[in-house]
């Protein structure tokens, strides 16, 4: 064997030794990861997570699961049954839900009825801002500023 092919195997081997020794060090390891923005570190998860907990804005309140969201406004409400992953620029874009609520008694074919919607929006830190657009007519519903712990509350309809 040349003296060449010692030295690349030798090269090669410890980098596996490693990693045999040491089980949690990888390539590609995410134990860096901003919790703030909802990343658990050495979980495993490729894509960052919104932080789970409640997100409130003026007229909306998102509640973040580790499987989904839920959300609340005025007069409406809404839900994700997926994670809300980000991209590396802190962005995401879920399809869920959205049913509008009136007050009173509601007619049949009413206000109520679920509709196809995308939430889309970026967080930075412990703020976010979220869009919702119906999907089945493309129609923006609102674009809120949310906190994560913030103060607001919603008004429902009467």
């Amino acid at each position: 064997m040349s003296s060449y092919v010692k030295i690349l195997s030798a090269a090669l081997g410890i980098p596996l030794m490693v990693g045999l020794i040491w089980p949690g060090v990888s390539c590609g390891s995410n134990h860096g990861m901003d919790a703030e923005r909802g990343g658990a570190a050495g979980s495993g998860v490729s894509a960052e997570l919104v932080a789970a907990g409640v997100w409130n804005g003026e007229h909306v309140i998102l509640e973040v699961k580790e499987g989904g969201a839920t959300v609340e406004f005025d007069c409406a409400h809404g839900f994700i049954k997926q994670p809300v992953s980000l991209d590396k620029a802190g962005r995401f874009n879920v399809r869920g839900a959205f049913a509008f609520e009136q007050g009173g008694a509601v007619t049949p074919g009413g206000a109520g009825g679920e509709r196809p919607a995308r939430y889309a929006g970026r967080v930075e830190g412990r703020r976010m801002t979220l869009t919702v657009t119906l999907t089945d007519n493309n129609q923006v519903v609102d674009t809120f500023t949310l906190t994560r712990g913030g103060e607001y509350q919603v008004t429902k309809c009467l």
